[in-house]
């Protein structure tokens, strides 16, 4: 099971959220080797922000907040996720998205985590060129649309037909009366 899911998942990690320790179970073509394979939950959050942008460091801090996630799951049970931004040992920077899953602990009352973390450059690569299109889409609809409300306020109008050989009377286009006469 562990080598199904470090495939998607290729940074694994055991937390105890209670002791402030931690461990990595898996850590196969993660952008970054640097974690130790064990040691305090605090050491990890600070060696994560040396990787990670310092514009993002406090939403990271935010969401690793120990205490806050211990009173977190006092009450719930569901996941917490966060994408950022974190360079790779090649000083790349990568779109990261780390997942936090509690999990039930039967001998004692220590709050047990294990977070997931796995690089999502092509989703948000793919997510961006969506969001790229809409607006573009957006745009355009909106000029088709003022230019169309603008027709349509005007053009009945401005727009006089008239058959050149004049048998028969001019009318106009749009929603005014046919007849003139």
């Amino acid at each position: 099971m562990m080598k199904a899911l470090s495939a998607i998942y290729p940074l694994v990690q055991g937390i105890n959220l209670t002791k402030a320790t931690g461990y990595i179970i898996r850590n196969d073509g993660f952008i970054n080797h640097s974690q130790p394979l064990q040691g305090s939950f605090d050491s990890h959050v600070s060696m994560a922000l040396s990787v990670i942008p310092e514009e993002q460091h406090e939403r990271y801090l935010s969401f690793m907040n120990r205490e806050a996630l211990i009173e977190f799951w006092q009450s719930s049970r569901s996941a917490k996720t966060l994408v950022y931004r974190e360079y790779d040992e090649a000083n790349k920077l990568h779109w990261v998205e780390t997942t936090l899953l509690h999990i039930d602990n039967p001998y004692d009352e220590d709050v047990l985590v294990i977070s997931l973390s796995r690089t999502v450059d092509g989703q948000m690569n793919e997510e961006a060129a969506l969001k790229a299109s809409l607006e573009e889409t957006s745009k355009q609809l909106q000029q088709r649309l003022y230019f169309s409300d603008l027709i349509d306020k005007t053009a009945p109008a401005l727009i006089v037909v008239s058959y050149l050989d004049r048998k028969h009377d001019p009318y106009m286009v749009g929603n005014l009366p046919v007849s003139l006469g």
